[in-house]
């Protein structure tokens, strides 16, 4: 839960990304001890437009692109609405923000880079890119012979 955009939206989508996915709820205020939304703030219909523009921007950051869809619930009783950031696991990993060389994952409800000595994380990460573009290059050989 965050109330506005966080600074380091980036970082977070590629931590997502890199792990199992997951979602980031903006306009909710949480409480820090129990990490549970405290209040529901939203933001104004008006405000919408320019915040979805600046998660897409924040998320072209990320290389390679992360899937990821922005949904906006509206509370219409109180003129608000929310916004939803939905992260799929990636399949292209591992997931990293441009001009800047860590590798972050998710653990928990914190994003941490990968320390340099996690070789294994690391293969890993590219063991499951290679098992996608493997699963793709079978799927067009298969669709050749239908």
């Amino acid at each position: 839960y965050k109330r506005d955009i966080p600074k380091d939206l980036s970082k977070q989508i590629a931590a997502f990304s890199n792990s199992r996915g997951g979602y980031i709820i903006l306009g909710v205020i949480e409480n820090k001890e129990t990490g549970l939304p405290s209040s529901w703030a939203g933001f104004s219909i008006d405000e919408i437009g320019g915040k979805v523009e600046s998660i897409n921007q924040m998320a072209s950051n990320v290389t390679p692109l992360p899937t990821y869809k922005v949904i906006c619930p509206t509370d219409k009783k109180n003129e608000k609405a929310f916004i939803l950031v939905k992260i799929e696991e990636g399949a292209y990993t591992p997931y990293h923000i441009k001009n800047d060389p860590n590798i972050n994952i998710r653990t928990g409800n914190i994003s941490k880079p990968i320390e340099p000595a996690s070789v294994e994380i690391i293969s890993q990460l590219l063991d499951r890119k290679k098992m996608s573009d493997e699963e793709k290059n079978n799927t067009l050989r298969y669709s050749r012979k239908i």
